[in-house]
């Protein structure tokens, strides 16, 4: 993800990352936090790039009686861990993006009130029975 926005070179050590990460404009991180602008960015170019596909098509699930999927779900946690910089409960998940715009960052209309624990574990417990490790390198590509 760091490569999409920072130019190629030899791979930076962790710390370099963050201090690059930082230094670009649109990713501002203050106060120790990622911005909402920062997150949006960088879960739409997450999006852009299949993460929630690659998850989606690792798992099984009946995408008719989902209104998250798993995919999706995943996504949405890893933006709300960034605004917060730090473990966030499921069942707040939701107040994390009652100020931004989900259906930019997902591409479809959902309420927050559809981010409910519930359904955040239910994609998890989905994830969960999937093949992770074939997941993981398939992410990692």
């Amino acid at each position: 993800m760091l490569s999409i926005i920072m130019p190629k070179r030899a791979s930076p050590s962790a710390t370099e990352s963050v201090a690059n990460i930082a230094k670009v404009p649109h990713m501002k991180v203050m106060n120790g936090r990622w911005t909402p602008a920062s997150v949006a960015i960088m879960l739409t170019l997450m999006r852009r790039n299949g993460f929630v596909e690659k998850i989606d098509d690792a798992c099984e699930f009946d995408r008719d009686q989902r209104v998250l999927t798993p995919g999706e779900a995943v996504l949405l946690i890893v933006g709300a861990t960034a605004l917060r910089n730090r473990h966030i409960p499921l069942y707040k998940i939701g107040r994390q993006y009652e100020s931004m715009n989900i259906e930019g960052i997902l591409g479809k209309r959902i309420s927050v009130e559809s981010l409910s624990d519930t359904a955040l574990s239910r994609a998890l417990d989905t994830l969960y029975k999937a093949d992770r490790e074939k997941l993981f390198w398939s992410i990692a590509e």
